[in-house]
Parts: C-alpha cells; structure tokens; sequence
C-alpha cells in the first residue's frame, strides 16, 4: 500500500476520528497503574493492528466493489458450519446451564459465542440473503440464516438476541419490507423454542435475572469517580465486583462506562464522535440505495457494547468483529460517498466553467 492508500482512507471521518479515539486511549497508558513495559507494548500492538485493519479494510472496500459481499459469504459459511457443529455438540457444552458456546475461542463462554453469531445473522440476512438474485441463492442463505438464528437462540444470550431483534426493527421501518416482518417472527419463535426445550421453561432466559450487570456498573461507577476527568488509564485493571454468592467479576460490561473508566470524558467525547460520524454514514448509504446491512451492524454494536465489551484497543479478538469490522466497512463506504461527491463536483465545476 502506499500513499494513496491512507489518503482515501483519510477521506472518512469515521476513519479520522477513529484513530484520534485510539491514539489518545495509547496515550493514556502512561498514567495507568500499574504501568510495565509489557503493557505499552500491548497497546501500541494493538493501536497499530487495529489501524491496519481499518486501513486494509477501507483499500479493499475501494479496490473492489463486492469486498463486503464476498466477505459476508466467507462469514455466513463458517459461522454456519460451527454452528452445526456446536448444536450437535450441545449435550457436551461446558456451560452449566446447558447453554450453547462455539468451537474452538468462541466458545469460551455463551455470550462470546452469541456476540459472534449476532454479527453473522445480520451479515447473513441484510448482507446477503435479502440482497440475492437467483432463487437458488436466496434458498441457500434462508438455510444459513435459520441454522445461526438457532444457534444464536441456544445461547441464551439477551444482548445479542435484543441487538439482532432491534435492528432488524429498524429495517422493517426503513425498508418496508414485510420480509423483515417474518425475520423478525421468526426470531421471536427461536428464542421460545430454545427456552421451551429447557427445563425451567420457555422463559428462563428472562427469569435469570440481570446477570449482576447492575452491580458490576456501580462498582465501576464510583472508580470512574475518583478519575472522572482523565480516567485511570487503558493499561489499569477494572475494579473487581464480589456478588452475594461469593463469585467475582473483574469487567464493567459495557463499553461505554469502561471507555470512560479508562479515558475519561476526552475518551467518551471520541467515542461519541466515532458513534455519530457512523450514524450519519449509515443513513448516506441506505439513501444512496446501499445495503441496510451496515447500519444494522451499528445497531447491533450499540446495543452489545452496552451489556459486553470492556478494552477496544487489542490486538485480533473478539472486539474487531464486533466493534472494529462495522466501523471499518462504513469508513470504507463513506470514503467511497465522499471521493464520488468530489469528483461530481469537479466535474459540474468544469462543466460551468466551459
């Protein structure tokens, strides 16, 4: 890549904003504390291979018009096929509860393995399913799209079963699109179907109760206090939060509340720049006749990091396919407005100056 690469990249505010969010939060390593060696490298590695993916993303979405679709398949077909795998591997699932987790590190834990079969859903659904041409295709994806809405409901997992029921919501009313309508049905109908083959009933999902997110964000709360202005630094670890039943959980669970935990109201300031320049390019593509699939990401974004994600800046995890992945593809697609929207004005310009 060269020089021409990064400044059509930088065409996108989304982009722009992006790594001045990501700079300042590499920046606030120097304050953390503890502060080793091992942590400055951690962050700097993960700000530059995020930055790279923004970068390579934006180019590919630039020097190939399908790179989202093509993408999108690769996604739909080995989520997909570990989510066969994981269903029929359901007995033996680590999780007490018998919820389902993935193969191999999503499966970790069920709200990992849902976060990711969330994205797959809307990829599958607004990116491809919605979008194919032939019958055959439609037929094909319709199949995928079931197999992960399955997997998604066997999880258990609210946040992104909410994440993936609201933005298909949203579709309904900017598309007006029946199908949408009967997506969202059949959401609903997975969701009670994987609760009712449970032994506490179809509704157990709900019953379990807030998972201790409530006290876990106060616990955050009042440390964000003690540094409201500039946070505690990216490298510091989130308070730990004991429960009555004597377990701990050192997180916050929510991305907004660790952001400013870690960065303080210049980090939340960013990040809400980030938010709002993504919300705009989201609105530009779908009136430009573009796919509604990336908004649909944003909104699953949202409605995930407000019950998940903690530390943004990493290397290769979890959080690019959550977070990263639908910021880097409507940078690419804002880039690609903007560049049009310059070269139409060039052109109308020539055309009155002659």
């Amino acid at each position: 890549m060269n020089r021409n690469v990064f400044s059509h990249a930088y065409r996108s505010l989304i982009f722009r904003y992006s790594l001045l969010w990501l700079g300042y939060l590499a920046v606030t390593v120097t304050w953390s504390d503890p502060l080793a060696i091992k942590h400055v490298e951690s962050v700097v590695r993960g700000f530059l291979w995020t930055g790279a993916f923004l970068l390579v993303t934006i180019h590919l979405s630039r020097q190939e018009q399908k790179f989202p679709e093509y993408l999108f398949i690769a996604v739909a077909v080995v989520s997909s096929a570990t989510a066969a795998l994981a269903i029929l591997l359901l007995e033996s699932s680590p999780d007490p509860s018998g919820r389902l987790t993935g193969i191999g590190q999503i499966g970790r834990h069920a709200l990992l393995t849902a976060s990711f079969y969330g994205v797959a859903v809307l990829t599958t659904g607004f990116g491809l399913a919605v979008r194919a041409e032939s019958p055959r295709s439609r037929l094909l994806y319709a199949a995928m799209l079931l197999l992960l809405l399955a997997a998604l409901a066997l999880t258990a997992s609210r946040g992104p079963m909410l994440g993936v029921a609201l933005a298909a919501m949203v579709g309904l009313v900017a598309a007006r699109r029946w199908a949408i309508a009967v997506a969202i049905a059949v959401i609903g109908a997975a969701i009670v179907a994987a609760g009712a083959i449970t032994d506490a009933g179809p509704f157990d999902f709900i019953a379990r109760g807030g998972a201790y997110r409530l006290e876990i964000w106060s616990t955050v709360i009042a440390d964000i206090r003690e540094a409201f202005w500039f946070g505690h630094g990216v490298a510091t670890d989130l308070p730990t939060t004991v429960i009555p039943n004597g377990q701990s959980f050192r997180t916050a669970h929510q991305m907004f509340l660790a952001n400013h935990f870690y960065g303080g109201v210049p980090a939340t300031i960013l990040l809400l720049m980030v938010l709002g320049a993504a919300a705009r390019t989201a609105v530009r593509v779908s009136r430009a006749g573009g796919s509604f699939v990336h908004a649909a990401l944003l909104i699953y974004m949202l409605v995930v990091g407000m019950t998940y994600i903690d530390r943004v800046i990493k290397s290769a995890n979890d959080v690019w396919f959550i977070v990263w992945l639908p910021l880097a593809l409507l940078a690419g697609q804002e880039a690609l407005l903007n560049e049009r929207a310059s070269r139409d004005n060039r052109l109308a310009e020539a055309q009155r100056e002659a």
